[in-house]
């Protein structure tokens, strides 16, 4: 609003930009498609359904929540699209990445990942780089880039013991929500500073990348921490009976 143009695609319209906060997938008015306001948000889109699958799984008999799960994931993917044009958005095999996660959470909790050796690993890690290098990340396929990426996490969580307590990469992990929201307005201003006074891409992309560590940094410890301290003490307060209730 402040700045129109400045943020590549980005076009400021009211009720886009209601619907852009309530992740419900639109028609970005700068005509590029089904993408939010803040166009790194698209994938958010697809979180929160995911939340909503995941929160009905709860809800279902214990032995029946990995089975809602699959069958919510199915659903999102084939039924949803049918509803409404915009919901076309979730017509994305994208959305079976979510199974991955399961899996891999799964094998955590029964300590399968953590014992994986570091040379495995380490393999792991760049076989799935070298994969998601030749297909392109842009590919967005499942097992192109999704099953890749979910090896290069098993990979990482797997050798958690040797880095678990090195404070700064459990900060950067902290940070790294704030990172994601930050890091394209960040880009998008530095790269007009750098026209302006001319700089180098090098000098550019430090300052980058200093910026959307110190603000990642205040983002998390200024906004979000204070936010989850509140919805945690809201959350634990005593239930007050009205003057006058039965007991």
């Amino acid at each position: 609003m402040v700045l129109p143009g400045l943020v590549p695609l980005t076009v400021f319209e009211p009720t886009f930009l209601l619907k852009s906060l309530m992740f419900i997938p639109a028609q970005n008015p700068s005509g590029i498609g089904l993408y939010p306001l803040m166009t790194v948000g698209w994938t958010l889109n697809y979180e929160m359904a995911f939340y909503v699958v995941f929160l009905a799984s709860l809800l279902s008999p214990e032995k029946f929540r990995v089975p809602t799960i699959i069958l919510g994931i199915f659903l999102l993917y084939k039924a949803l699209p049918h509803l409404d044009g915009s919901l076309a958005f979730y017509h994305n095999p994208i959305v079976f990445e979510f199974a991955f996660g399961i899996v891999i959470a799964y094998a955590y909790q029964k300590k399968l990942v953590q014992r994986i050796p570091l040379i495995p690993a380490l393999i792991m890690a760049a076989v799935s780089l070298g994969m998601i290098i030749h297909y392109g990340p842009a590919t967005h396929s499942p097992w192109k880039s999704g099953l890749p990426c979910a090896a290069i996490l098993v990979a990482a969580i797997s050798q958690e013991r040797f880095f678990s307590r090195v404070e700064i990469v459990n900060k950067l992990g902290d940070w790294s929500y704030s990172t994601y929201l930050c890091h394209v307005l960040v880009i998008s201003y530095m790269i007009k500073i750098q026209q302006m006074l001319n700089l180098g891409p090098v000098t550019t992309l430090a300052i980058i990348i200093g910026l959307v560590t110190v603000i990642s940094g205040l983002s998390y410890n200024l906004i979000e921490k204070p936010i989850s301290r509140w919805v945690k003490a809201y959350d634990k307060r005593p239930s007050v009976v009205p003057t006058g209730a039965p007991n």
